[in-house]
């Protein structure tokens, strides 16, 4: 997250997207999905172990890893104003300009911008 040609908000987009791919993992890891890590799924898969007795200790650890990123990035959720800084010809959902606000978490990165990483053609 440093070196040439990078600034805080492409920082704080990384950290925000990857508080939102905790979320969903917690997220699937409740619905009893186990994809997302694929060592551990060929390790259950292999073993013949119920995913049930895991998942809660993963839970716990990924809301741990969540808490921690709230406390050491309080201000992420509240960089909204900025959205025009980002990409300022796109207009937003009101009609202002700016990237317009994600309905869902399927992609992080897209969600948190509005447009892909480094693409900046408006449809």
């Amino acid at each position: 997250m440093q070196g040439r040609e990078t600034y805080i908000l492409h920082v704080q987009d990384k950290v925000q997207a990857f508080t939102k791919k905790i979320a969903l993992w917690s997220t699937k890891l409740k619905e009893g999905v186990i994809e997302m890590f694929p060592q551990l799924h060929q390790a259950l898969l292999s073993s013949g172990a119920d995913p049930g007795t895991i998942s809660p200790l993963i839970q716990s650890h990924l809301a741990h890893l969540q808490g921690y990123f709230k406390e050491y990035f309080p201000d992420l959720e509240d960089n909204s104003n900025q959205n025009w800084i980002r990409n300022p010809f796109a207009p937003g959902v009101d009609g202002q300009y700016g990237p317009k606000k994600c309905r869902s978490i399927n992609d992080s990165d897209i969600c948190i911008t509005g447009i892909p990483p480094g693409n900046f053609n408006l449809e």
